[in-house]
């Protein structure tokens, strides 16, 4: 980086850079649209972090490599239509069967479209605040604000249909085209053999059949989720971890400054706090990289400065996160042998790339080293519902481990045969989750939408529980921060209707004491 590279004006012309930055205005905007609910001081932060990550984005300079050549429409075509495909497989619009994470998805988007933000909740005598990353729901929020829940949805759908075929297109440009997007996108650990083994082992204790509903949880404590897996339930936390974690690649390349990256990394908190966590690393080692010119250039500056924009983020969605479950886990019994075993299962791609060490490329490989250890360190704790520390923080991590396997192994050529072989065999080996998950999406009944609040979706799903890593204390916000309610402030508050009558496992006439009637 130079001093001259300031502000120097993007060459014009549809390249890919500007489907980039497409996709990183889409961040943004949900930033913006959420900052005009803050008190005036934080408001004002954030927005004028938005507005220098869109500075940065939109004057960066031509490097002549691969985001700078010209779109390649037939495969931007095909990315979004597979894009549109896996969003309506993954229950958006419930055209197809919704898993149980859009239960509360459903709720927040609800929420955010009848509020916008502030979301506030009054649970008996107390008052909350909606504390949660709404990055995804700000857009599609604001369309449901004007014309109803359903169109809300529908714009989710364009929303996320848009970032998913960027994401496809981006890994084609910056990977090695087409057929490796499609393979990245069907990305998954070995989960089919200890699912299957445990099928076999249940068989042989009791001598009945009994099929596991997910195989992505047999080892019970933490999971690394497959691709689909990721875009099915939490494109929320995928495609900011994704996006970040192409970001990254890009920057590998020199085709990213400094300062564009960790102002990107500031600005997708909003939508994910735990999927680009591996950020910090990352970030670290492209500063010590370009330690000589950073300091010399005013885009690096700019980069840092619109980053501590995004502080009052930062501090929204930490506000009493001590409430939500956290703890060391790997004193717990029989951990070690779990553990080795999973990571055996999740990510054999590393051991594949460390036999090839040689022919991974060169600007990836401190990408690959730094992705390997924070694959090994995430089980060791646990943090969130289901550890979301380790489902969410190796979002980014395990794409950039997907992105570097499948850009080495279709690299290979005749001579490394049997290389290939082996790579061809966890690809088809990890093909079995996304398979299973699509044909559960297929054979099971679709739902109507609910327009239920989260406290009584809460309620029904857990009776009487406090959504802890949804909402906070209003007391807890800092008055800089979050406005207190006033008089005029309208509360969500528990409701008392069915929210999914249709629901083949939770419609009916199921009390909220959760008891079946006759109990």
């Amino acid at each position: 980086m130079a001093a001259s590279d300031a502000l120097t004006p993007a060459r014009r012309g549809a390249t890919n850079r500007a489907v980039f930055n497409a996709a990183a205005l889409v961040f943004v905007a949900g930033d913006a649209l959420w900052a005009t609910g803050l008190a005036t001081p934080a408001m004002i932060a954030v927005l004028l972090g938005c507005c220098g990550v869109a500075a940065l984005l939109l004057t960066s300079r031509p490097t002549g490599a691969r985001l700078d050549a010209p779109i390649d429409k037939r495969t931007l075509a095909v990315c979004g239509f597979v894009a549109l495909l896996l969003c309506l497989l993954g229950g958006e619009t419930h055209l197809f069967w919704a898993n149980a994470d859009w239960l509360t998805r459903d709720a927040v988007l609800a929420d955010v479209a009848r509020h916008i933000a502030p979301v506030y909740y009054r649970i008996g005598e107390d008052t909350f605040f909606l504390r949660a990353p709404l990055g995804m729901y700000m857009i599609p929020g604001l369309v449901g604000h004007a014309l109803g829940l359903t169109a809300a949805h529908v714009a989710l759908l364009a929303q996320n249909t848009l970032l998913l075929a960027i994401l496809l297109y981006l890994v084609a440009v910056l990977g090695k085209g087409l057929a490796m997007a499609l393979l990245l996108a069907a990305f998954s650990g070995l989960d089919l053999a200890p699912w299957f083994f445990n099928i076999l082992r249940a068989y042989a204790q009791t001598g009945v059949w009994a099929v596991p509903p997910d195989p992505e949880w047999w080892a019970r404590l933490f999971q690394y989720s497959a691709h689909v897996t990721q875009i099915f339930y939490v494109p929320n936390h995928a495609f900011p971890g994704w996006f970040f974690a192409l970001a990254t690649v890009a920057a590998a390349r020199r085709e990213l400054d400094l300062g564009a990256l960790g102002a990107i990394f500031a600005a997708l908190i909003l939508w994910s706090p735990l999927a680009p966590m591996a950020a910090p690393a990352l970030l670290g080692f492209f500063l010590w990289r370009d330690r000589a010119e950073a300091a010399k250039s005013p885009r690096f500056w700019l980069g840092g400065a619109a980053a501590a924009c995004f502080a009052p983020v930062a501090l929204y969605l930490t506000a009493n996160a001590g409430a939500i479950a956290h703890a060391p886990i790997a004193r717990s019994p029989g951990f070690w042998g779990v553990y080795l075993l999973f990571l055996l299962v999740e990510i054999p791609h590393a051991l594949f790339l460390a036999a090839l060490w040689r022919r991974v490329d060169a600007e990836l490989k401190p990408l690959l080293a730094i992705s390997a250890v924070l694959l090994v360190a995430l089980p060791l704790y646990s943090f969130g519902p289901s550890n979301d520390l380790a489902m969410r923080g190796s979002i980014t991590p395990l794409f950039l481990l997907a992105f570097i396997f499948l850009s080495t192994l279709l690299g290979l050529g005749p001579a490394q045969r049997r290389a290939r072989l082996a790579g061809l065999a966890l690809v088809i080996l990890g093909a079995g989750v996304p398979l299973i998950q699509i044909c559960e999406v297929v054979l099971l009944p679709r739902f109507a939408i609910s327009a239920c609040n989260l406290i009584t979706t809460t309620d029904e799903l857990t009776p009487g529980g406090v959504p802890a890593n949804y909402v906070a204390p209003t007391s807890r916000a800092p008055q800089w921060l979050l406005r207190p309610p006033g008089q005029q402030t309208s509360f969500e508050i528990l409701g008392a209707g069915r929210c999914w009558p249709d629901h083949p496992a939770l419609g009916g006439d199921r009390p909220r004491d959760g008891k079946e009637p006759g109990q």
